[in-house]
């Protein structure tokens, strides 16, 4: 049975997608990029030069572009957060939480992107993921327990299994990834047994780009497991 089957009064997750748009100069750069990997060229992002080997790079090369990679008319090695209407999109919902005395997990998929809006999303926001020592992981996440800052975030590698925190009311999906079991493991970190209040979980990502690939592969892979679900049959001995 399911769970909201056993337990009537069970609080409601709500889910929220965001979808935006690139401006205009940063999808001319994202087109670029992507065609300079289809032809086998080196690309330099966030002032990281990658060497071309295989068209399977491009995926984690444009998430990099997408989640950092855009200076407007400045040096794209010095970008600021702002510039990025992603980075710009969750803090507008970090700072709508904060406004409300609400919880946030932000979850990313690079680490370093995890550093990066930690840094920016300020306020006490700290960060945890596996290039952090487990002393520090562990301090950050009690404190945060223990409601000693309103924001963490973390990757979804650090944060997919063996954490609870039922008493967080925001998630946000910086980053998303193909397989619903591990999108469904990170969200099960704020919905648990023991919440009492409701949680809304956000998926953030540009339109058109690989972001958006990969939300709908997640996307069609849950509702075809949940469709296969709903008719399972029990057949007995």
């Amino acid at each position: 049975r399911e769970l909201m089957e056993v337990c009537k009064d069970f609080p409601e997750a709500k889910q929220h997608v965001i979808e935006l748009d690139m401006p205009e100069g940063m999808r001319a750069e994202y087109k670029r990029i992507r065609e300079d990997i289809r032809g086998y060229q080196d690309v330099t992002v966030c002032g990281r030069t990658y060497e071309i080997t295989s068209g399977v790079q491009s995926i984690p090369i444009l998430r990099a572009f997408c989640n950092r990679g855009w200076g407007g008319d400045r040096d794209p090695t010095s970008t600021r957060p702002e510039d990025n209407p992603k980075s710009a999109a969750i803090m507008d919902c970090v700072q709508q939480a904060r406004e409300r005395g609400l919880q946030t997990l932000v979850l990313t998929w690079h680490t370093d992107y995890a550093d990066y809006l930690a840094e920016y999303l300020g306020g006490g926001a700290r960060r945890t993921h596996g290039k952090l020592s487990q002393d520090e992981r562990a301090r950050n996440i009690g404190e945060f327990k223990s409601k000693g800052f309103d924001t963490l975030v973390g990757s979804m590698a650090s944060m997919g299994v063996g954490t609870d925190l039922p008493d967080v009311d925001v998630l946000i999906f910086a980053e998303t990834d193909h397989t619903p079991a591990i999108i469904e493991q990170s969200w099960r970190r704020i919905y648990r047994i023991t919440s009492t209040t409701s949680k809304l979980i956000i998926f953030i990502y540009y339109k058109k780009t690989v972001e958006e690939t990969i939300y709908k592969c997640f996307n069609k892979k849950q509702q075809l497991s949940d469709a296969m679900l709903s008719d399972q049959i029990l057949v007995g001995d």
